[in-house]
């Protein structure tokens, strides 16, 4: 029997079901004529030019920040790889310039916008002129080439959009040069937008059933999400959990213990440090972890739900929940698993009710009972280093 309110199901599985509504980050927003509000759109930063769109830049008093939407103008020579013929006279002024791909390096088309509007122009959108082989943006580098000087006093924001997007645009501006068309850019500092990005790449790529098992996936997304987000940590959770019970490994549970440090959830501080012992250089190191461990799970004065009348050592009781995922094809989340441990008041001593009608009173002191030192000792025996490739 488990608590009230206290669901099945395994970790990620939130990930994994359809959905058709995953909303596209903001990073790029578009407002053309028709379609009314600002709608968001997919785009990918660039790893060359402006980082922020919001940072007043002291040395350049007269450069025009993209803090708000600002005018789209198409390329005089939509390729831009002559800069003789981009920007004539103050045309770039304070607007997005769109480009498209071909003929010249993204690289080059960037930095002949750059130096042929002297650094005046807000923005710039490369368009993609390939269909996408991934359904994302391309990544624009600088290549083999070295940071130019004209990016050094004109840089500006430049982002790659793909190529059903631009036909869209070019074709609505070519045709009606007139029209209204506006362009957004949240781009802050810190590398925000690129989690937000990464997020919802991957959430659709879960969308896939071949995708479901891959443990660096739901790795990437747990560490997206809790690097994009303050409010979403038990979302990083989840997948960070559903990446170590796929496929554990260091990296993701040392994920996780920052991601239950930081919501104060002891039970998943607990059982994390009992998998970190796995990975410990030394006795003394296992028998921190284990003890932490144990600690932290009967951490009452920070609202753990798991009483120190438990005497058993919360990671043999993890050993127990593996064990019963490999045998039982058991798919509960450990927390569901000791839920369906205890009392339905959520005691652990037995004296409750008991867990189902053909449970006896002490079934549950049976189960919380036990001698946690013992177990330690029996884990530090023989105990040596994991040899980690």
């Amino acid at each position: 029997m488990l608590l009230a309110g206290v669901a099945h199901g395994d970790y990620g599985d939130q990930f994994r079901e359809p959905n058709d509504n995953i909303p596209i980050p903001t990073t790029c927003r578009l407002s053309l004529a028709g379609l009314g509000a600002e709608v968001p759109v997919l785009c990918r930063p660039a790893k060359f030019g402006d980082k922020s769109t919001l940072v007043t830049d002291s040395q350049r008093p007269n450069k025009v920040f993209m803090d708000r939407t600002r005018p789209m103008m198409l390329a005089e020579e939509l390729d831009a790889c002559d800069r003789t013929k981009l920007c004539i006279g103050d045309a770039c002024m304070g607007k997005v310039v769109v480009v498209q791909r071909g003929a010249c390096s993204f690289y080059q088309k960037a930095l002949n916008i750059m130096y042929a509007s002297d650094g005046n122009a807000a923005a710039i959108i490369i368009f993609d002129s390939q269909e996408s082989g991934n359904g994302w943006p391309l990544t624009m580098t600088r290549g083999d080439e070295p940071k130019a000087e004209t990016e050094k006093f004109a840089s500006m924001p430049v982002v790659s959009m793909m190529k059903d997007t631009g036909d869209a645009v070019i074709k609505m501006m070519q045709k009606n040069p007139n029209a209204e068309a506006k362009f957004g850019l949240n781009m802050p500092g810190g590398g925000g937008w690129e989690h937000l990005e990464n997020r919802f790449a991957i959430l659709k790529q879960l969308q896939n059933p071949e995708n479901h098992k891959r443990a660096e996936l739901f790795h990437n997304l747990g560490a997206a999400i809790s690097s994009s987000t303050m409010k979403e940590h038990h979302l990083a959770i989840d997948a960070a959990e559903a990446s170590a019970h796929l496929q554990e490994s260091k990296a993701t549970l040392a994920l996780l213990k920052e991601l239950y440090d930081r919501e104060y959830k002891y039970a998943g501080k607990a059982h994390t440090a009992c998998r970190l012992a796995k990975y410990a250089k030394d006795a003394n190191e296992v028998r921190t972890l284990l003890d932490q461990a144990q600690d932290d799970i009967q951490g009452t004065d920070y609202g753990n739900v798991f009483p120190p009348t438990s005497s058993r050592h919360i990671c043999e009781i993890f050993d127990l929940y593996m064990k019963e995922r490999s045998e039982n094809s058991f798919t509960d989340t450990f927390n569901m698993f000791l839920h369906s441990k205890m009392n339905p008041d959520g005691g652990t001593s037995g004296k409750a009710v008991a867990l189902d009608p053909e449970g006896s009173t002490d079934e549950a002191r049976k189960f919380w009972g036990g001698d946690s030192k013992k177990y330690t000792e029996s884990r530090l025996e023989g105990f040596s280093p994991l040899q980690i490739d």
